[in-house]
């Protein structure tokens, strides 16, 4: 009752503040201040490679509202994509990195966001309306290795929520609610019937199901090269390492040179790495 009193009195207060916070100061308590200041509340990004573009995060990470969501993972972005790109966000949840990239890309440029969580999807929209974008097209659907119906698990976290059959392990799946039924896709099939335009780039978020997705991809893989960037991230380090391992060799036997991000999440009790791929013959 006393938190929640605080909270609200806190986002009466102008979302400014708290961009400027983060900004000037690294504390812990004060980071963590400005992270309650600036959730489900529309506003406009401050820091990072978002700057100047408006946010609502919802109940998702509020540092995306800050701007100070996955830094390698925005610098990385912004290296790799120039206006006109084709982007696909695979898991874009709420849109941060969806906007983004919109902008990076520019009106000749288009993104695909691709959420298959209804909550999810509806916020996606309201951030890409936010920032009047006419060059993103949300699909919302999951992405797997092939076209059918598919059972999504919702987490008690909006990033959490996972395709049933991604599960690997009891310390790899969320903290099941409810499970809904969902459309699911593979990219082959959009891109074959022109649904899509190739892309130059592909992140993959997608709790454990990269691979799928990348076997869902193989024609569009072997005839336009895109640059691949993916998450891994497990509770467990050893399950992590070997998720991470599994996926590396996959894109490595791809033709792909890897780097691997630096860490996004140093602080956190949960292991967290991002990949980008280039391929060789680009």
């Amino acid at each position: 009752m006393l938190k929640q009193l605080l909270i609200n009195g806190l986002q009466l207060l102008p979302s400014d503040i708290f961009q400027r916070l983060v900004k000037t100061n690294s504390n812990i308590k004060i980071k963590k201040i400005a992270r309650a200041g600036v959730k489900n509340r529309d506003v406009t990004i401050q820091n990072g490679v978002g700057a100047g573009l408006k946010f609502n995060c919802g109940e998702s990470n509020p540092d995306g509202a800050l701007g100070i969501y996955e830094p390698p993972v925005q610098e990385t972005l912004a290296n790799h994509l120039k206006p006109g790109d084709i982007f696909y966000d695979i898991g874009a949840n709420v849109g941060f990195f969806t906007i983004i990239v919109a902008k990076l890309v520019g009106e000749t440029g288009k993104v695909y966001g691709f959420e298959p969580a209804p909550e999810n999807a509806k916020l996606l929209r309201k951030n890409i309306e936010l920032n009047k974008f006419n060059n993103v097209t949300v699909i919302e659907k999951a992405v797997a290795e092939s076209s059918q119906k598919g059972e999504l698990v919702l987490s008690d976290y909006c990033g959490g929520n996972v395709l049933a059959n991604f599960f690997a392990g009891v310390e790899s799946t969320p903290n099941k609610q409810k499970s809904i039924s969902v459309d699911v896709i593979c990219i082959d099939d959009l891109v074959e019937n022109q649904t899509i335009n190739p892309p130059n780039m592909v992140k993959i978020d997608v709790e454990g199901g990269e691979i799928n997705v990348l076997q869902g991809m193989m024609k569009t893989i072997n005839n336009h090269k895109p640059i691949l960037l993916y998450e891994i991230d497990d509770r467990n380090k050893r399950i992590f390492q070997e998720k991470m391992n599994k996926i590396d060799s996959f894109v490595s036997d791809l033709g792909y040179t890897l780097k691997t991000l630096e860490d996004a999440y140093p602080d956190i009790g949960w292991n967290v790495g991002h990949v980008i791929a280039i391929p060789k013959h680009s």
